[in-house]
């Protein structure tokens, strides 16, 4: 796949934007269901229902040290977290996404610039629509009152 940019948005009691200008996206779409059993006449056929999405996206890009660090301290902080990125130069894609794979910086990547994979899941039952984040505000009860 072509290089895109990717952003990352966390949303918590405020919103806080990463963007990685070149970096390449492998998204793969799956579907999968709640109850998936087999017809008790006929094996051949199953029973489906609850269906739902379960996206995985790996992002693939060269970091620095700091790049690195900021990533790190964004997965790791509280609130939802989106990717968005596009798809054939124009496609505009925008999914909520649980972390599930970020490599440890190992020290050799201080001194030389290697490739970090992302690993990112998405699940939801209907296909998100796009979010405009400039003119989006934080629904009551998702602020962070300390």
């Amino acid at each position: 796949m072509d290089s895109t940019s990717v952003r990352f948005i966390r949303v918590y009691d405020e919103i806080s934007y990463n963007t990685i200008a070149d970096a390449r996206v492998d998204y793969n779409p799956f579907k999968k269901y709640r109850i998936e059993k087999r017809n008790a006449f006929d094996p051949s056929y199953f029973h489906r229902r609850g269906a739902y999405y379960e996206d995985t996206i790996t992002v693939s890009a060269i970091l620095s040290p700091s790049g690195y660090e900021a990533l790190k301290n964004m997965f790791a902080s509280p609130g939802q977290l989106y990717v968005e990125f596009t798809v054939q130069s124009t496609l505009l894609r925008q999914y909520p996404v649980i972390v599930t794979g970020f490599p440890q910086l190992s020290d050799d990547l201080r001194e030389y610039t290697d490739e970090t994979k992302i690993t990112l899941v998405s699940r939801y039952s209907t296909t998100p629509e796009v979010i405009d984040w400039d003119t989006y505000s934080i629904p009551d009860g998702m602020e962070n009152f300390e």
